[in-house]
């Protein structure tokens, strides 16, 4: 019985170590919104990475998503989630391994009615493991 639990703690232990994270700032002059930052938190967790943030400087609530690897190779994440609220979504976010750059975006289909250019969401993140 002890065995066993060795055996479970440290499977438990190593993944928990391989967990890679990456925290990524965005500063939101691009939404006319100067001054404010939005933080990114992605975590692998499997096959997939929970994405966790908060919506607007100085609000409480956290939001949390998990989002399917669509790409992943020794340079890039390409991580996406396509839901159906009231009306489909598609959420890309795209991490850069080596240069650490990230950049994200929403998408409806009211984002491509639009004749106003819809800006993306980019930063540096900073990798703990």
């Amino acid at each position: 019985m002890k065995s066993k639990l060795l055996v479970i703690s440290v499977f438990l232990l190593s993944q928990s170590l391989l967990a890679e994270t990456y925290v990524c700032p965005h500063e939101l002059s691009r939404f006319e919104r100067g001054g404010e930052i939005e933080i990114y938190t992605f975590t692998r967790e499997g096959n997939n990475f929970k994405k966790e943030w908060q919506p607007s400087f100085g609000e409480s609530a956290w939001t949390k998503d998990i989002l399917k690897i669509e790409l992943e190779s020794d340079e890039y994440l390409v991580l996406t989630q396509v839901k159906d609220l009231s009306g489909a979504s598609l959420t890309v976010d795209f991490i850069n391994k080596k240069t650490k750059e990230f950049g994200g975006n929403f998408i409806t289909m009211d984002n491509f009615r639009s004749e106003k250019p819809y800006q993306v969401t980019y930063g540096k993140c900073k990798v703990i493991n």
